[in-house]
């Protein structure tokens, strides 16, 4: 058997399928291809379609830079508005706007024709306007038109029209040889007494009359300008420190923004009245209480007491502030164990308590005081009536038997009335007549707490209840109503008297940055 050459069966020559070459050879085989056959140039492009390919890649780069970038931009971005910074330090400095309170004085003269009267009048006002050293607080005479001596001018008002801080009346007298005036304790009323013997008085505006009716008013209303100088300049200093503002403490900066006119002692006095003031809230909470360390006085008339010697003052301050009023009686409310208790002066005849042992002498821990509920503070007012074993009891330093505690409240002493028994005893009831002294304590430092001013001596004049003025005339800036011109905010949080209480707007648009 013959064996079949394997490397024979194996080449692809003998496979039967396997196609026949041309070129094959029984040499070796050279499978190297041609150049031309494997690069071979790309066939030109056409000038349109370079020209589209351009235009697809322009127009890709051109919605990126025009469309895409903006669109980004604009939607990452934050907008910041451009703020008028000079404008609003002006606004901030009181530069912008200043506020006018005028006061009007209606002036009666009915000794004078109405020709002299004006007269007198202009040259009065002339008078008071060389003495004013604060434009904002600014009086203006009225000359008032009466039945007897009508007038056609527009200075002249009718006596029934119209609102007032007070009324002048110039009184000729025929037993007198010098120049007098009389304030009226209970009514806005100032009375000035010329001679008669002078004949018409003399409207020049040196001349004594003119200048002593300047010097009164500019007198009357003297602590009322300064404390609206004070409160305004503390308000628009902007270096005044919180702490300072809190406490009412006057720097260099408020000192020189200060008219030069304003007595220390009385900007002092006025510092120290803003100290002891609440500050301005919508509703204040009154809190009046009767403790007694005994049994008795275990009633009193409060209700009747309060809407007799209370509500008109109450009234007043309506419209800048609500009170709220609840009562209570705490029998058995001794001293705090940790107070002094009062000492007994031979020399008085009385028990005393020392002034820097007052501060303890409120019992906070046992007596039921009222806590500061909602928005609105407490003013708390204590009439305590001491026991009978230790009565009367008076301060030992003044022999008062009231005090002032700074921004909380009042305190009054009630000692039992003396007797011929040998024992003082306590009326079961304390009436509304044996509360009238306290009540009126109480007025008063109601009236201290509230930051009202102490002059001048009538109370009407301090605590005057204005209404809406039909002749003031409103300047080109803004408007004046209720004698506040130009103000952009309320008056009321910054000194709360009753004259300056509504909140005033601008006759033109505020921007938007304030918040009124």
């Amino acid at each position: 058997m013959v064996k079949e050459d394997s490397t024979r069966a194996k080449s692809p020559a003998a496979w039967p399928d396997a196609p026949s070459s041309p070129d094959s050879s029984l040499g070796p085989v050279d499978e190297t291809a041609p150049a031309s056959a494997v690069h071979r140039n790309a066939p030109p492009e056409k000038p349109e379609t370079v020209r589209r390919r351009s235009l697809i890649v322009l127009t890709f780069w051109l919605i990126i830079l025009l469309l895409g970038l903006p669109m980004w931009w604009k939607t990452t971005s934050i907008y910041r508005a451009k703020l008028p910074l000079n404008e609003m330090e002006n606004w901030a400095a009181g530069k912008s706007c200043r506020p006018v309170f005028p006061l009007h004085i209606h002036v009666h003269t009915p000794g004078l024709n109405i020709h002299e009267a004006e007269s007198l009048v202009q040259a009065a006002q002339h008078a008071l306007d060389d003495l004013n050293d604060f434009s904002a607080h600014h009086l203006r005479l009225r000359l008032v038109k009466t039945k007897e001596s009508p007038s056609t001018e527009a200075g002249a008002v009718n006596e029934a029209i119209g609102e007032h801080a007070l009324v002048l009346r110039l009184i000729p007298r025929a037993n007198i040889t010098a120049i007098s005036s009389d304030l009226h304790p209970y009514s806005e009323r100032l009375d000035v007494f010329y001679p008669s013997s002078q004949g018409q008085p003399q409207t020049a505006s040196h001349s004594p009359l003119t200048t002593f009716i300047a010097n009164e008013l500019h007198t009357s209303f003297n602590e009322e300008k300064a404390t609206l100088e004070y409160i305004l300049s503390q308000s628009n200093s902007a270096t005044t420190s919180s702490k300072h503002a809190a406490q009412g403490a006057v720097n260099k900066d408020q000192r020189a923004n200060l008219s030069p006119a304003i007595q220390p002692l009385l900007l002092e006095s006025i510092a120290s009245r803003v100290k002891k003031s609440f500050k301005y809230a919508e509703t204040y909470h009154l809190s009046f209480s009767l403790f007694t360390p005994g049994p008795a006085p275990s009633s009193w008339d409060i209700e009747l007491a309060l809407k007799e010697y209370l509500s008109p003052l109450l009234n007043v301050f309506s419209p800048i502030s609500n009170f709220s009023v609840d009562t209570q009686v705490q029998v058995y409310a001794k001293f705090s164990p940790t107070a002094t208790p009062p000492e007994y002066d031979e020399s008085k005849a009385a028990w005393t308590l020392k002034q820097d042992d007052l501060s303890g002498f409120i019992n906070a821990a046992e007596w039921p005081l009222s806590p500061s509920i909602g928005g609105g503070p407490t003013i708390n007012f204590i009439l305590y009536v001491p026991s009978p074993a230790q009565s009367p009891l008076v301060v030992k330093e003044n022999a008062a038997t009231s005090w002032l505690i700074p921004q909380w409240g009042g305190v009054v002493i009630l000692n039992p009335p003396v007797s011929s028994s040998s024992e003082l005893q306590h009326p079961p009831h304390l009436s509304r007549e044996a509360l009238k002294p306290a009540m009126d304590t109480f007025s008063h430092q109601l009236l201290t707490l509230l930051g009202t001013p102490t002059s001048p001596p009538s109370l009407p004049l301090r605590l005057s209840k204005p209404d809406p003025d039909p002749y003031s005339i409103a300047p080109p800036v803004g408007i004046i109503y209720n004698g506040l011109s130009c103000a952009p905010y309320a008056l009321a949080p910054l000194y709360p008297h009753p004259r300056y209480s509504r909140k005033f707007c601008l006759s033109y648009a505020i921007p938007p940055f304030f918040n009124l």
